[in-house]
């Protein structure tokens, strides 16, 4: 009796020393820079594409730092480049297929989505393709049981550059930020209801270009989901907005030097914007209203036929 009680002491302890010898070295630096080859090896694999992670570090269970990021799209172009991604999250929530994040911190991210002319498919498409799994013959594809519940408290940007080219589509969209931090209410991604606490940005420039779109007509589509947006308290310094569509013929630039916005509700399906608070200092907006026919190289002007707006306030304030 006695030594089967040994026995069975020395096997528990031997599987406890194990465990914690195994945490020990996986959050040691030898170990981190070991999980992190075997990731890098693992997407390159699946993607078929260059998979770049210059550091990869976490602590168990809260967070996960990743830095020196690159990642190719199929013809080599960078999908995505990223200085340091940091995620403080829950990780045993995971176990429960919640995502719950505390704070969610980029710096110096670079990302270039596009579509071209003749293409139905975006650049990032074989992503979603590598991760997918098709659903078995005769039985479609359960998505309510693999679902996660996610939750996100606060977001930090420093330094975002992203570039949005669907020429398919005809939007081409760019954007620069120097700084953002965003704290969240509430998130809805079901219902694509998002609430926004507090939000302070500086340094925002944003450039849309609209032109026709390549793409088959989409039939009506008559689901009812609406994304909504509610904002408490935004503050925008040192904004800069560029907009020219050549479909309805306007062009619009605004460069504000603040912007604060009380938003009460945002909703795209019943076109409304309740704002509660607008107050824009140091603007500079400009309007076009139609086509200016600008002479060729040695040619003669045509008629013009557009109209012209131009503002500047120190001061305006709506409520």
């Amino acid at each position: 009796m006695r030594k089967g009680l040994k026995i069975t002491l020395y096997i528990f302890f031997s599987i406890l020393l194990l465990v914690l010898g195994s945490l020990v070295f996986l959050n040691s630096r030898w170990g981190q820079n070991f999980v992190r080859g075997k990731v890098e090896t693992y997407l390159r694999s699946k993607l078929k594409t260059e998979v770049h992670l210059g550091y990869l570090g976490y602590g168990f269970p809260k967070f996960v730092v990743l830095k020196d990021v690159l990642l190719l799209d199929q013809v080599k172009d960078t999908l995505l480049a990223a200085g340091e991604v940091k995620l403080d999250l829950n990780m045993l929530a995971l176990f429960h297929k919640e995502l719950i994040l505390q704070q969610i911190l980029l710096s110096d991210i670079h990302a270039h989505i596009y579509r071209n002319q003749t293409d139905t498919s975006y650049n990032f498409s074989y992503i979603i393709q590598a991760f997918s799994s098709p659903a078995p013959a005769g039985k479609a594809k359960d998505t309510s049981a693999s679902s996660f519940k996610m939750e996100i408290d606060r977001i930090k940007l420093d330094d975002i550059h992203l570039r949005y080219d669907d020429h398919a589509g005809g939007i081409l969209f760019g954007l620069n930020l120097s700084h953002s931090d965003i704290s969240i209410k509430k998130i809805d991604f079901s219902k694509l209801f998002f609430h926004i606490k507090d939000m302070s940005a500086e340094g925002l420039q944003t450039t849309i270009s609209q032109d026709s779109s390549w793409l088959p007509k989409k039939p009506d589509d008559t689901s009812k989901t609406d994304f909504q947006l509610v904002a408490d308290n935004v503050n925008l310094k040192q904004v800069r907005v560029d907009f020219n569509s050549s479909l309805s013929k306007i062009s619009f630039a605004m460069n504000a030097g603040n912007v604060q916005l009380a938003l009460n509700r945002f909703g795209l399906v019943n076109s409304l914007i309740d704002v509660k608070k607008l107050l824009v200092y140091n603007s500079d907006v400009s309007v076009t209203l139609g086509k200016r026919n600008l002479p060729a190289s040695g040619g003669t002007a045509g008629q013009d036929t557009s109209v012209s707006w131009q503002v500047r306030a120190n001061d305006v304030t709506g409520n």
